[in-house]
């Protein structure tokens, strides 16, 4: 019956835990961690977690978003092989987004697209990249239903890619584009068995 919306994150969280002293059923306690918040992240990240979320713990209760109360994603960031690329969509030019894989067992795995991280002056220079390399057959083992529309290229290209997890399906979620790296055999980008 009393409002504690006034207390601090730490006052709430000592009252919640005594109303909540056992975490075994449907309610739970979320513990914390204090002052450790960068080698916590760094486990977080090494677990394939989405991130952590980091409160002042002198902070009032708040029901929008504020500066006491961040979501700190994890990112990952790894190579990737360029087999192809979709028509671009509406006001963007040269390209849609482009189609990336890897190597498993000596064939070249479909992993996801990406789309995000090019300007106008970037996309220009990828398309450049991609013209003398099209060819009419494609270098994927498989091609999903989705991406049957597309101009193939030879996987020559490699590039680096920020994205925030893989899926169950083994595709890559919210990837972006951060450039090609010539100093990487297109071979030596090789897909995980141990991804989920």
């Amino acid at each position: 019956g009393y409002d504690i919306r006034k207390f601090s994150l730490a006052e709430r969280k000592a009252v919640l835990r005594k109303l909540i002293p056992d975490s075994s059923g449907w309610i739970r306690f979320a513990d914390h961690v204090e002052e450790k918040g960068i080698p916590f992240f760094n486990v977080v990240s090494q677990h394939g977690l989405e991130g952590i979320v980091a409160k002042l713990k002198t902070s009032e209760y708040q029901q929008a978003r504020s500066r006491y109360w961040l979501k700190i994603k994890t990112q990952h960031a790894d190579h990737f092989v360029v087999g192809g690329f979709t028509a671009p969509e509406g006001s963007r030019k040269y390209f849609g987004a482009l189609l990336l894989g890897l190597y498993r067992n000596g064939g070249f795995i479909y992993i996801g697209r990406v789309g995000g991280g090019f300007d106008d002056a970037a996309l220009s220079e990828t398309f450049e990249e991609l013209k003398p390399l099209v060819t009419k057959k494609t270098p994927f083992k498989e091609v999903p239903a989705e991406v049957k529309k597309a101009a193939w290229v030879k996987p020559f290209l490699v590039c680096e890619v920020r994205f925030a997890e893989w899926t169950a399906d083994k595709r890559l979620r919210a990837p972006v584009f951060l450039g090609f790296r010539d100093d990487i055999d297109p071979e030596q980008c090789l897909l995980d068995d141990s991804l989920p």
